[in-house]
């Protein structure tokens, strides 16, 4: 536990993560790309009388800052929504606690998170990172690896109930990925 631990949690959705968080009286800045989950999440934060603890943005943190970023969601939808994407650097601003619990959940493109993250690991006390791994593919999972390794991060995974610390083999891993610092 670090004194004023807050939750940056990319790829909200509904807000599990973040609706926990604020819960147990932290605060938090919940990202997503759909402002249907944001208002969703705004609206569960309202009765839940723990809107005072959270900040919400609605952009997808990618890549490169200013893309136009399209979401498909299959199920019954009748389109698609556009947001302008911003880069995790951009939210530094954003984030008013001294050390942070980052959660990364973007439908296996957790990595365009990192590359644009350089300036947020360099300056904020990133504590614990929790990366959705599913099944990345080798040179995603490696470069996601070495990019938390460079950052002096140790690794954690969860493989039947046990939870193992590694530093390489990451293509192997499944489910969350923890690194810690």
């Amino acid at each position: 536990s670090y004194p004023g631990m807050g939750l940056v949690d990319i790829g909200a959705n509904l807000g599990v993560y973040t609706l926990m968080a604020a819960a147990c009286g932290e605060r938090v800045l919940a990202v997503d790309m759909q402002d249907s989950n944001i208002l969703h999440l705004q609206h569960s934060l309202q009765q839940s009388n723990l809107s005072s603890q959270v900040s919400t943005v609605i952009s997808l943190s990618t890549l490169h800052r200013n893309n136009s970023a399209r979401s498909y969601i299959v199920e019954n939808s009748k389109g698609t929504d556009t947001v302008q994407s911003v880069c995790l650097d951009d939210l530094m601003p954003l984030v008013s606690f001294p050390n942070v619990f980052l959660k990364i959940d973007l439908a296996n493109t957790e990595h365009h998170v990192l590359v644009c993250g350089q300036e947020f690991f360099t300056r904020i006390s990133v504590r614990v990172v929790q990366v959705k791994w599913g099944r990345k593919r080798p040179e995603i999972a490696n470069w996601i690896g070495n990019f938390m390794h460079h950052y002096n991060y140790t690794s954690s995974v969860l493989i039947d109930n046990v939870y193992h610390l590694w530093d390489v083999r990451f293509s192997n891993w499944a489910g969350d990925v923890f690194f810690f610092k």
